[in-house]
């Protein structure tokens, strides 16, 4: 329950300070900082879903 809240306080994060790069399209011209930005992004919310569904499947079992 925990780890949802720290990665959904995150994902809020990332939305409200770092900048938005999907107006780039084509990954390849990236600078470093923005791959990097991606790259952060992308595993916040892969970790995000893995705990939603994971404290999701908790409620069910719990049910």
């Amino acid at each position: 329950m925990i780890k949802y809240q720290i990665f959904k306080t995150l994902s809020t994060l990332n939305k409200a300070l770092l900048p938005k790069l999907y107006k780039k399209t084509d990954l390849a011209n990236l600078t470093k900082t923005e791959m990097l930005i991606a790259g952060w992004k992308r595993w916040v919310t892969f970790r995000f879903i893995d705990a939603k569904d994971a404290r999701e499947n908790q409620k069910r079992q719990n049910q």
